[in-house]
């Protein structure tokens, strides 16, 4: 018999932590989940969930003015942003309602509340302390609000989600990462003034040139102004100052974004009780997820290693494969990502700077939307799929989509890659027609 409440608590109520959770009592293992928000963390509640189904609005909105060619017509289109953020609530808590009934049905113990460890094996929360064998901090992250002078001038990507009225026209967003450029597309889908300021050469950091000449051609249409290499000095209440080619320059907005990146949440939740090492802004973990202390383990955003909902929940399963003996290390090589502006843009493995830089010789298979009949009569003709693969053998080293569809084809890609696929095994693959899947065997056949 156990001296423990429970074999594994797990802090933070995320994807990577309600998921894992499940998957204990799938193991026959008493788990305890702590959560001080809604389950289902920071993607499910203030990120990705809640983000595409605004994108979905916006884009349909956007693709009203394509349809007349179709012989639909329409009139004269208007928007209720108060309905759209309805909708988006309605998503969001139907899906929360559903893994609240997952957790429910399969005995997981949820708590909801703030958790702090006490010990390695104790964790204290709602004036209770309850023990585990084992305990994995999932904590997450929160929107990151640099030190700029006039910050408090600024929203979160948090208080943009929540917002219920978009009423201002002229928005700037600091940052071109992810979350600033899919909040851009959504805004400038939707008819605003947008302009996005960058520190770095270029926005979306990992994505290959190739893509972003292709993404280039939308941020254009919609008129999206994209500054780079320019460095935010101070934001007022209406107008932004930034440094840019030497000069300092002025941006007059109505609403600004910041959009900087993510703090992860591994304050105060009682590390050095418990004896574990923190790196600046990340706990550091080995192979199998454990921290410096053999029985806590560490997942998601925290860790330092990706952000992203899925790598959380991979961490998640390798974790509690090593708390059930097996002895199971985490492999980062093959984790697809999509960045939801339009097109998709998709991709896993290395990059071709990655490739560069690693002085491994390769190819590259590659096929435009365009040629694709499936994508032409869908009105969806914009972009390409590249594909690099080792030279010497064909062997698929990694891939970047921008097109419709890519965030479903990029899972072809995985699963060879996974499984040491070759050029050749996608070009020898039949594929349906007509499918926008059928780029991928095209781009790959035109290797061979």
């Amino acid at each position: 018999m156990s001296d423990y409440n429970y074999d594994v608590i797990i802090l933070g109520g995320g994807p990577g932590g309600y998921e894992t959770a499940l998957k204990c009592r799938k193991n026959d293992l008493s788990v305890c989940l702590i959560e001080k928000r809604e389950v289902g963390g920071t993607c499910l509640n203030r990120g990705c969930i809640p983000t595409k189904a605004l994108l979905h609005g916006s884009e349909k909105l956007h693709e009203l003015k394509d349809l007349e060619v179709l012989g639909i017509k329409t009139g004269e289109a208007s928007f209720d942003y108060g309905a759209l953020a309805r909708y988006k609530d309605s998503v969001v808590a139907r899906l929360r309602g559903n893994v609240e009934m997952m957790l429910k049905k399969s005995g997981v113990i949820v708590k909801n509340g703030y958790g702090r460890l006490k010990d390695n094996h104790s964790i204290e929360v709602n004036d209770e302390c309850i023990t585990a064998e084992n305990i994995i901090l999932a904590t997450g992250s929160k929107p990151l609000m640099p030190p700029i002078a006039g910050i408090e001038n600024a929203i979160s990507s948090d208080q943009f989600l929540a917002l219920n009225s978009l009423d201002e026209e002229n928005w700037a967003i600091i940052g071109g990462g992810v979350i600033g450029m899919e909040a851009a597309f959504i805004l400038g889908q939707l008819g605003k003034k947008v302009t996005v300021i960058e520190m770095m050469p270029s926005i979306l950091p990992g994505v290959d040139a190739g893509i972003l000449k292709w993404l280039n051609r939308t941020i254009k249409k919609l008129g999206i102004k994209v500054l780079t290499s320019a460095k935010v000095q101070q934001i007022g209440t209406d107008r932004i100052r930034y440094l840019y080619k030497d000069k300092m320059e002025e941006l007059p907005f109505d609403r600004c974004l910041a959009a900087v990146g993510r703090k992860n949440n591994i304050d105060d939740i009682g590390l050095e009780a418990a004896g574990v090492i923190r790196e600046r802004n990340r706990i550091p973990v080995d192979d199998h997820l454990r921290t410096n202390v053999p029985n806590i383990y560490a997942i998601g955003d925290i860790t330092g290693i990706k952000q992203l909902a899925h790598v959380a929940t991979y961490q998640g399963d390798v974790a509690l494969q090593n708390i059930l003996g097996k002895d199971i290390c985490a492999d980062y090589s093959v984790i697809p990502a999509c960045i939801f502006v339009d097109p998709v843009i998709s991709t896993v493995g290395l990059s071709e700077r990655e490739l560069q830089e690693q002085g491994i010789e390769y190819g590259i298979a590659s096929s435009n939307a365009g040629a694709n009949g499936k994508a032409l009569l869908s009105q969806k003709g914009e972009g390409t799929v590249l594909i690099y693969y080792r030279k010497a053998d064909g062997v698929i080293l990694g891939s970047q989509m921008i097109c419709e569809g890519s965030s479903e084809m990029i899972n072809e890609i995985s699963v060879l890659m996974k499984k040491g696929g070759t050029i050749e095994d996608i070009a020898h693959t039949v594929h349906p027609h007509p499918t926008i899947g059928e780029i991928v065997k095209d781009a790959s056949e035109k290797a061979c």
